[in-house]
């Protein structure tokens, strides 16, 4: 899949470098396929950005020492249209 943020090899909590990279997130019904996604609406981003919005699937970065989880969207540019 590969997510945008391929450089994220430290952990923010504990600033280990032991990072498993790029997981999908599961639960146990509404999206079992690992699909989870974020969405911005129209309006917030005209106004923040002036685009028209959008949706982008999220990825999750864990740290192997602590547990802390770091989640990313799979591709910035659908939301920001940047």
């Amino acid at each position: 899949m590969g997510c945008v943020m391929k450089n994220y090899s430290k952990c923010l909590n504990c600033q280990a470098e032991n990072i498993i990279p790029d997981l999908g997130l599961e639960d146990a019904g509404a999206y079992p396929s690992g699909s989870h996604k974020v969405a911005i609406d129209r309006g917030f981003t005209s106004k923040v950005r002036g685009k028209k919005g959008g949706t982008s699937l999220v990825r999750a970065y864990v740290c192997a020492d602590c547990g802390f989880t770091a989640l990313f969207v799979q591709n910035v540019e659908q939301l920001t249209g940047s």
